[in-house]
């Protein structure tokens, strides 16, 4: 219900964005965005080994990085509502609108749909879950490896990188507290 209420609201920010912020306001907007979205989706990989709590706080951050996105995906539907009406030309004036509010409305939904539909699925890399579970397995490839030879401290690692449930300590799933406990496991026994 988180997913959908998130999705829902962006959508709503991105369609008023154009309306109620000035065009060079926009710009400003815009770039920050970006920013927000390149530290949010590179610096929890980087920090993994390092920092593996502290990661798993950054990856709660995608959260504001898919907002940024439905809302900028949805904005950028919304300015092509100014737009539509010069490309139709041949229509008659008074039915511009309608056709412009139909092909904007329909992007919109098309993109809320995408998003929601990436929402069902939990290994989806687009929402925090997945993305720090995948990234997981490729930072700790080399744990991967040692399948044979491992001690009850790296077997202990190897559950919370890769199992969905973890017996011995009670963890189960990928949620913000289990990824937490993971994370304190990998920061106390990865050598």
């Amino acid at each position: 219900m988180f997913h959908f209420g998130l999705v829902a609201v962006a959508v709503v920010f991105g369609a008023l964005l154009p309306y109620v912020v000035d065009p060079a306001s926009q710009v400003l907007v815009i770039i920050a965005a970006i920013v927000i979205c390149l530290v949010l989706w590179f610096a929890p990989t980087k920090l993994l080994r390092a920092a593996p709590r502290f990661a798993t706080w950054l990856y709660q951050g995608g959260y504001v990085l898919v907002f940024i996105i439905i809302a900028a995906s949805t904005a950028f539907a919304s300015w092509l509502a100014f737009a539509v009406p010069g490309w139709l030309a041949a229509v008659p004036e008074a039915q511009q609108s309608h056709v412009s509010g139909v092909v904007v409305g329909a992007l919109n939904a098309l993109i809320g749909a995408l998003w929601l539909d990436a929402a069902k699925d939990p290994e989806s890399k687009l929402w925090p879950q997945g993305r720090h579970r995948a990234h997981l397995s490729a930072a700790f490839a080399d744990v991967d490896k040692l399948k044979g030879d491992r001690d009850s401290n790296m077997e202990l690692l190897y559950s919370a990188i890769y199992d969905d449930q973890m017996t011995e300590r009670d963890i189960t799933g990928w949620s913000f507290a289990a990824r937490l406990a993971r994370a304190g496991i990998i920061a106390t026994y990865d050598r």
